[in-house]
């Protein structure tokens, strides 16, 4: 009777383990490959002062990188590149102001295929506007506009 219940014990251990380990599977394997290749990934984003003749004020960030406040002039671009974070978290905000009347704070890049499709090849290109912010939507070859300028200038 003990051998039958040492035999049964070994039996109901190989079912668990058989059951917990991971069966690999292509969707898995993608899924790796893809976050290997996030760690990989080179990114730049580039905010270009499209205004009419007003220096436009730009200042953005990441959870880890305060790039400054810099005074883009009409018809140039401020530009930076990262390589993605290994788990596709990265995301740059910046706070844009035309004037001291208005301004716009918002996302300039985060790991969202729905964002990064537009982008050329995670090459990301902001216009300001005096109506607002325009994201280039590569594939479309047109300028969607993103945000209005808010009333107001945070200091």
């Amino acid at each position: 009777m003990r051998n039958t219940h040492i035999n049964l014990a070994y039996y109901c251990l190989f079912i668990l383990a058989a059951l917990l380990a991971p069966f690999p599977s292509s969707a898995s394997d993608q899924n790796q490959s893809r976050i290997a290749k996030l760690g990989e990934q080179k990114c730049s984003v580039h905010v270009t002062n499209g205004l009419g003749t007003r220096n436009l004020l730009a200042h953005c960030k990441s959870k880890d990188d305060d790039l400054g406040i810099r005074y883009v002039s009409v018809g140039s671009e401020f530009s930076w590149g990262f390589k993605m974070n290994f788990i596709g978290t990265t995301l740059y905000w910046c706070y844009l102001a035309p004037d001291t009347n208005s301004h716009v704070s918002m996302k300039v890049f985060w790991n969202n295929r729905n964002f990064t499709s537009k982008c050329d090849n995670f090459n990301c290109y902001w216009v300001a506007k005096d109506d607002g912010v325009y994201l280039r939507n590569f594939p479309r070859n047109i300028k969607e506009f993103y945000a209005a300028w808010q009333p107001g200038r945070l200091n």
